[in-house]
């Protein structure tokens, strides 16, 4: 896995006798194990062992040992010890300890030989938990040997992903005790070896995305993956680092009774007073006034504390969807919440706090939201939408009145989502990178990766030179995911109409024949941005005709289809042999 070769068992005749000895005495010893184990299934068994601990039990315990030498894998030699350590050593916590550090050493021999088995790792971990819930002296010295263990095993395999599950605790850990290391450096620092050393390191670029910002800046993290670029323009795991650079998804409308908010950082809304608000008179300047707020309801996360990564709010009548104003939320944070929680990808996990603090309560956790909130303010357009320019950011000065802040990016649209650039990423940055990629594709044409890049680049800048190029450039360069790049274009060329509609405020007739549209579904949801269109659509020489045809259409001289609050009609034309497609729009 991962260009890692696994070695051979034997590499000689002599050695595969030996290695079949090894099985033979190994199968023997299981079976044994197997057949005392079964007995623990009775409930008269169960209660001798947990009422004292016999002689035959130590020995089986030892033969775990070896059971575990031939067969790590072999999970329920894992648990027994685990049983036999609780039961046997608890009432002395130095003979617990003891037996708990013996347990260390069994399992990085075990390591050695398989760096990759679950079990293995997962005894691991509960050896250092307990370890750190008896709060030994030396805790910090262990969990620090434990971290220089994880990246020796980095340089052997960097994408064990066994390994990096197990580092995450650990550090997670070492942060609870407020040594006083600076362990993030300490991470960035180790980490940026990594990728230096190997920069197809997916988990050790995934690793660093997760960092706080205040070791590294985006300027730094830029010109690292441009001396990349230079190197591997073809290497996955830098493109995918490159990309969640620039843009960070906030919340998305869904086509319901219901909205969802989406967050990229779990976060507590004030139900009582966030809400939608609806329209109500036209002022003097011919704006909407707010008539007040809708009915409904905010659904209640599931999670601890009433933190959410997505927020659902609940109409009580569809039909208050229509006239929908403006959207008011109000965030409560704590100084364990990631105040950029719209701009970053990746949460940051709240803990507990290790000096005996109780934060569990859900009483003691509301104080530390009293003081600390944003007011968020989206204004609605018209059904489904919202205008990003008027999105405003609101805190609480000292006199508890809300006043506008300009510390936040503001979200930018992207297709039908709203989306908000990186940290720091501004357009004059998305230039500079624009023309990084132009100059890398002046040396490689060839590469997909770039051509992908300079798509995402010019579609956050809003332009649209040379994109059809690129796509078909891109279909012929990859050919397996053909299908995929046309329905992209065709997905781009609705979104630029949609873009537009609203400039469109005397049309009555489009003509989109000899365009390669391909979805009628698509086209009929481009056209909500086109709400004066009255006449019809044309459609013609389109791949939808050749999809309608197909579906049993084909040699009818002409055919009617209902889709949504238009009529399809497609004609066969005998003059130039194609098909003629026209939308009509349903009057009520």
């Amino acid at each position: 896995m991962h260009g890692i070769r696994r070695e051979d068992f034997y590499k000689n005749p002599e050695e595969g006798e030996a290695f079949k000895s090894k099985l033979e005495k190994g199968y023997k010893l299981l079976d044994a194990f197997v057949d005392y184990c079964s007995k623990m299934d009775t409930n008269k068994f169960i209660d001798s062992f947990l009422k004292h601990v016999s002689d035959s039990d130590g020995k089986m315990f030892q033969l775990s040992s070896a059971i575990i030498e031939f067969m790590p894998e072999f999970t329920p030699s894992w648990n027994y010890r685990k049983k036999y350590i609780v039961i046997s050593k608890s009432a002395d916590k130095n003979a617990l300890v003891d037996s708990l550090m013996g347990e260390r050493q069994l399992t990085e021999k075990s390591l050695k030989a398989n760096p990759k088995s679950y079990s293995i790792w997962h005894h691991r971990l509960w050896t250092m938990s307990f370890l750190f819930i008896l709060k030994v002296e030396n805790i910090s010295e262990m969990l620090l040997e434990e971290y220089k263990l994880c990246f020796k095993l980095f340089q052997f395999d960097g994408r064990n992903f066994h390994c990096w599950s197990y580092f995450n605790y650990i550090t997670h850990y070492f942060k609870l005790l407020n040594t006083g290391t600076d362990l993030d450096k300490m991470v960035y620092e180790d980490i940026l070896n990594l990728i230096n050393e190997n920069f197809s390191n997916y988990s050790a670029w995934y690793s660093k995305s997760n960092l706080p910002s205040a070791n590294t800046s985006t300027k730094d993290d830029l010109e690292l993956v441009k001396q990349v670029l230079y190197t591997e323009p073809k290497d996955q795991s830098l493109w995918n680092y490159y990309n969640w650079l620039f843009l960070v998804y906030t919340c998305y409308l869904d086509e319901k009774k219901q909205i969802n908010l989406f967050f990229n950082s779990p976060v507590r809304l004030e139900s009582g007073t966030s809400g939608f608000y609806s329209k109500g008179k036209v002022d003097e300047f011919n704006k909407f006034l707010d008539k007040g707020k809708v009915k409904g309801n905010w659904i209640k996360s599931n999670l601890r504390y009433g933190l959410a990564y997505i927020w659902t709010f609940e109409f009580e009548s569809d039909q208050e969807i229509d006239r929908l104003s403006k959207v008011e939320l109000i965030v409560l944070l704590n100084n364990r919440t990631s105040q950029r929680f719209y701009s970053n990808l990746l949460s940051k996990p709240i803990y507990a706090n290790y000096k005996g603090e109780s934060t569990n309560s859900l009483e003691n956790y509301e104080r530390l939201f009293e003081d600390d909130q944003l007011k968020l303010v989206y204004s609605a357009t018209h059904k489904h939408q919202f205008d990003l320019e008027s999105f405003e950011v609101f805190e609480r000065d000292c006199s508890k009145n809300w006043v506008e802040t300009n510390k936040y990016e503001k979200p930018v649209k992207l297709r039908n989502e709203l989306v908000c650039l990186g940290d720091n990423i501004t357009f004059k940055t998305l230039e500079e990178q624009l023309e990084v990629v132009d100059e890398l594709i002046s040396f490689d044409g060839e590469s997909k990766y770039l051509l992908i890049a300079k798509l995402k680049l010019l579609e956050y800048l809003e332009r649209d030179e040379d994109s059809e190029l690129l796509f078909e450039k891109l279909a012929v360069l990859d050919p397996l995911r053909k299908r995929y790049y046309y329905e992209m274009l065709t997905k781009y060329k609705a979104s630029s109409i949609s873009n537009i509609g609203s400039f469109l405020l005397l049309l009555e007739t489009l003509d989109l024949s000899d365009n390669r549209l391909k979805s009628l579904t698509e086209v009929v949801k481009l056209l909500r941005g086109l709400p004066r269109l009255k006449s019809e659509i044309n459609l013609s020489n389109t791949p939808i005709c050749s999809d309608l045809a197909s579906k049993g259409l084909e040699g009818r001289s002409e055919s009617s289809v209902v889709f949504g609050c238009y009529l399809a009609k497609m004609g066969f034309n005998e003059h130039s042999q194609t098909y003629d497609l026209h939308l009509y729009k349903i009057e009520k």
